[in-house]
């Protein structure tokens, strides 16, 4: 399940898959917690816009005219949209 935040008229959503040998973290995560990547989408909440937006792991910001989170991978470039420039 992702964290979810609405702001600024977008839902922002921010999930990572736990790795089974992440140690435990120096602010009480338990081993096996932690995520090695992650995935953020800002999905527009008033139906007319039709800007969405999502990152992850690689640091690129990609925009498309449909949500991009639930497709989009932790490390790599998504299915669809583009990187905004």
């Amino acid at each position: 399940m992702a964290d979810t935040v609405t702001k600024a008229n977008y839902i922002f959503q921010l999930t990572g898959t736990a790795y089974a040998s992440a140690p435990g973290t120096c602010n009480g995560l338990a081993g096996g917690l932690a995520a090695q990547a992650y995935k953020v989408g800002a999905d527009a909440a008033e139906p007319t816009n039709t800007r969405f937006f999502a990152t992850n792991a690689s640091g690129q910001i990609f925009e498309d005219t449909a949500s991009l989170f639930a497709a989009m991978p932790e490390v790599d470039p998504p299915a669809s949209g583009h990187i905004l420039q």
